[in-house]
């Protein structure tokens, strides 16, 4: 629902001075009200975008990180966006 948390994303970063950046936010109800202000895991100031899994990946995305593709994956996605 980016259009819904878009004017908590843009208050966010007008009051942490991070315009540009990755940021995890989460709501604590199972079925989220995302009008409602989230909790704030983390910040960083720059970010990369993470490469998605195969699509026939069947265990976490976590798991996918420590496996031997997701090296390749993520140079494709880097290569991507300096092209």
């Amino acid at each position: 629902p980016l259009a819904e948390i878009a004017p908590y994303v843009a208050e966010f970063a007008s009051k942490t001075g991070v315009p540009v950046g990755g940021v995890d936010f989460i709501w604590e109800e199972k079925e989220a009200d995302v009008k409602k202000t989230p909790f704030t895991l983390e910040v960083s100031p720059t970010s990369d975008i993470n490469p998605p899994a195969p699509s026939s990946w069947t265990k976490t995305y976590a798991e996918f990180k420590h496996n031997p593709g997701y090296h390749n994956a993520y140079l494709a996605v880097r290569r991507q966006w300096s092209d």
